[in-house]
């Protein structure tokens, strides 16, 4: 199984800093990012894989096409395993969306309010939830580097769980940025040693800003 990779164009929109942000941004925030990238399970495997590499996702049998007497139908399809709640979703592309929804309202709030005392507990027990789930095994090769490794959605939903969770939690947390681009809403970890950067990247909006200024400038 080849790892799925992502055209150069669709990778280059996601600068955020961290993988639990550019997660966040996998549907539509602007005129920048793709209507919805993880709308079905190979939209959500081919993205997985690409960032998480050298990591190779499996999805589970899509819903509806097993036979229901399928004793293996259920286990197969549970989404976050060991978890003692029972409110979790069934459907891979369903409990990426959750966790997605979840991890973009903590971001935006601490990106809009540094000191903010009370985070939404729903969201909160919902990347806590998803983050408790196991993440896959680090594997070595004989070479001495990291070697591939099998993860099912789950695992990767937990290790991006676990990113949200060191980021909102970190030293980091007070660097959360929104990018200040008229028509971005591209959230991004601000790792500026003054900690002064106001735009998701130079490329993306930064040039285009100051191309915007230079014009306003200099025609009559």
């Amino acid at each position: 199984m080849t790892t799925p990779r992502m055209a150069p164009s669709l990778a280059k929109r996601f600068r955020s800093g961290r993988v639990s942000l550019d997660f966040a941004h996998t549907a539509a925030t602007d005129e920048w990012i793709e209507p919805e990238l993880i709308g079905d399970a190979a939209g959500l495997e081919r993205w997985l894989g690409h960032v998480l590499r050298p990591m190779r996702i499996t999805t589970a049998t899509p819903a509806g096409t097993r036979d229901n007497d399928d004793p293996t139908t259920s286990a197969d399809l549970t989404t976050i395993a060991d978890l003692t709640t029972s409110a979790r979703p069934t459907d891979e592309v369903t409990a990426a969306h959750e966790l997605r929804g979840a991890i973009l309202r903590l971001a935006r709030i601490l990106s809009r309010d540094n000191d903010v005392d009370d985070l939404p507990g729903v969201d909160v027990e919902t990347v806590n939830r998803y983050a408790a789930s196991p993440p896959p095994a680090p594997r070595m090769a004989v070479d001495g580097t990291a070697a591939a490794t099998t993860a099912t959605v789950p695992q990767a939903l937990s290790v991006l769980a676990r990113d949200a969770v060191d980021l909102f939690t970190g030293p980091l947390a007070h660097r959360i940025r929104e990018c200040e681009a008229d028509g971005c809403a591209f959230l991004f970890v601000d790792a500026s040693r003054p900690g002064t950067r106001r735009w998701c990247s130079m490329e993306r909006c930064g040039n285009l800003l100051k191309v915007r200024k230079h014009r306003s400038t200099t025609t009559p």
